[in-house]
């Protein structure tokens, strides 16, 4: 029997190293639960470059500023800033102003994807405005990776010269539906008679 709880001990301790939450003290199994973390990114909406800064404040050193309409990935929120990922020098992380991003929850994380129902060519833009800069066109039915959204604008994937992406109006752009996220519940019967709730 000892050498049975050892085992059962053994291969819990295996799921411990993969993520999950399973006590194991004189096997009496707890509810597992497993879900993945929201993926957050935001979009910088200030008018001129933006401050990135070593830590969450106003007076914390500079390390680089990023353009109006760079996509973040946010990580945490600290006061009235926000901690991104970003690698400059020996940075790996900075902090900017909740005040100039705009915050957008991608569900499941990732991109998604569109196809174009323009009945003729659609403008590519270099930023989020029918006046910027046109830097491309795309046929209807064309499939396009969206990275985000802003007002009535989607920033795709877009290479053109020096661009790495371009805006197009939401309005000519079909969004893929994305399945919804499946809730499976259930017990895993051991060996020994028991069960690990999954939920």
């Amino acid at each position: 029997m000892k050498n049975l709880k050892r085992t059962l001990c053994s291969l819990l301790a295996i799921i411990l190293l993969a993520g999950v939450y399973v006590p194991c003290a004189g096997l009496d199994f707890g509810a597992v639960k497993a879900e993945a973390a929201a993926l957050y990114t935001g979009i910088v909406t200030s008018s001129g470059p933006l401050n990135v800064r070593s830590g969450p404040s106003s007076t914390s050193k500079i390390i680089t500023t990023l353009n109006q309409g760079t996509t973040v990935k946010i990580t945490e929120v600290s006061g009235d800033f926000y901690k991104i990922d970003i690698r400059v020098s020996a940075y790996t992380y900075g902090y900017i102003s909740k005040n100039y991003v705009k915050l957008i929850k991608e569900e499941g994380g990732g991109t998604k994807t569109g196809t174009v129902s323009s009945s003729g060519a659609l403008n590519v833009r270099a930023k989020a405005s029918t006046t910027a800069t046109k830097i491309g066109t795309l046929n209807r039915g064309a499939s396009v990776t969206i990275l985000a959204a802003e007002g009535d604008f989607y920033k795709i994937e877009f290479r053109s010269g020096s661009y790495t992406y371009g805006y197009v109006y939401k309005s000519y752009i079909t969004v893929a539906s994305t399945p919804a996220q499946t809730t499976i519940s259930g017990t895993v019967k051991t060996s020994s008679g028991g069960g690990v709730n999954v939920r």
